[in-house]
C-alpha cells in the first residue's frame, strides 16, 4: 500500500509536468546549451535566465502558456517553478546573474575582491553536500475583461506551502533535514528543502538511477515559524490528486562537464 502511495505521487508529478508546457527558449543545439561549456563568467544574463527556468536542472509552466491572448483575462491563473539549487551550473548561473546586476565586469579592482571574499564558498562542491531544491508557486486571478459578468472582487490562493519529500529509487521517501518557509504571502508561497546526499553513506542518487521526484505531503504549519528541523518519515503523509503537484528532474540530463550535478 505505501509503495503505490509513492508511485502515484510520482505518476501524478509526471502527469502534471506534460500538462503545464514549459516556457519558450532559445533552440538547444545536439540537444545541449552551448555555452554550459564556457567559463560561466562568460555567461549572459539570458544565459543564466535559461538555466533558472528550463530542463535539465529547472522547471517552469503554467496554466497559461499555450492560452490566446484574448482568454488570458478569465479565470484562474498559476505558474510553478522549481529549480535544484545545489546543481554546480544553478549556483553559477544565480552567481554570475548577481554579478551581471552588481556590473561585476567593470568594477575596479578592489570592489572586485570584496565581492569574490563574500562569495568564496559559493562554488566549492563536498561529497556530502546536501541537496537543494527551491519550489515556488504563484496564483491570481486578472482583472475581468469589459463585458464579462465575472464579480470584480474574485480571490484565489495557491495551494499552501507543504512538506516535500523525494523518491529514493527503491520507492521510499527521503524526508529533508531542513525546511526553509522563504515566502508565504496571499498569491504565492516560497520554499527550500534541504535534503541529505548521502544515504547510509552512498548518495542518495547515481546516473544509472531514472530521475529525482519530489512528492508534497501535509501543510507546513506556518502559524509556528519558517524554519523547520527534520522532517521525521513517519510524519510526512503524502497528499493526493491535483494538490499533490510536485516535481520530477532526469538523472540522465544533469551531466555538467562530464559530473552529475544534482
Amino acid at each position: 500500500m505505501g509503495r503505490s502511495r509513492h508511485i502515484g505521487a510520482v505518476i501524478i508529478a509526471e502527469l502534471l509536468l506534460s500538462v503545464f508546457p514549459l516556457l519558450p527558449l532559445k533552440a538547444q543545439v545536439n540537444g545541449k546549451w552551448p555555452w554550459l561549456d564556457e567559463d560561466w563568467r562568460l555567461w549572459t544574463k539570458a544565459n543564466c535566465n535559461t538555466i533558472l527556468t528550463a530542463r535539465p536542472w529547472s522547471y517552469s509552466w503554467s496554466n497559461t502558456a499555450n492560452l490566446p491572448p484574448n482568454q488570458l483575462s478569465y479565470g484562474m491563473q498559476f505558474f510553478f517553478q522549481a529549480q535544484l539549487r545545489s546543481a554546480l551550473p544553478v549556483r553559477e548561473a544565480l552567481l554570475r546573474q548577481e554579478e551581471l546586476d552588481k556590473n561585476y565586469d567593470k568594477m575596479k579592482s578592489e570592489k572586485k575582491q570584496a565581492f569574490d571574499g563574500q562569495h568564496e564558498n559559493d562554488l566549492i562542491e563536498k561529497p556530502d553536500d546536501p541537496i537543494l531544491i527551491w519550489f515556488f508557486h504563484r496564483v491570481w486571478t486578472p482583472p475581468p475583461s469589459a463585458g464579462s459578468n465575472r464579480p470584480d472582487a474574485v480571490y484565489v490562493h495557491p495551494q499552501p506551502a507543504r512538506q516535500a519529500a523525494l523518491v529514493l529509487p527503491d520507492g521510499s521517501y527521503l524526508t529533508p533535514t531542513h525546511t526553509t518557509l522563504i515566502q508565504n504571502s496571499t498569491f504565492q508561497n516560497e520554499v527550500l528543502y534541504t535534503f541529505p546526499r548521502l544515504v547510509n553513506g552512498e548518495p542518495a542518487f547515481s546516473s544509472g538511477d531514472q530521475q529525482i521526484s519530489l512528492v508534497l505531503g501535509d501543510p507546513l504549519p506556518t502559524n509556528k515559524g519558517k524554519e523547520f528541523g527534520p522532517l521525521a518519515l513517519q510524519d510526512f503523509h503524502p497528499v493526493q490528486g491535483l494538490d499533490a503537484i510536485g516535481v520530477s528532474f532526469v538523472l540522465s540530463d544533469l551531466m555538467y562537464k562530464g559530473k552529475l550535478e544534482y
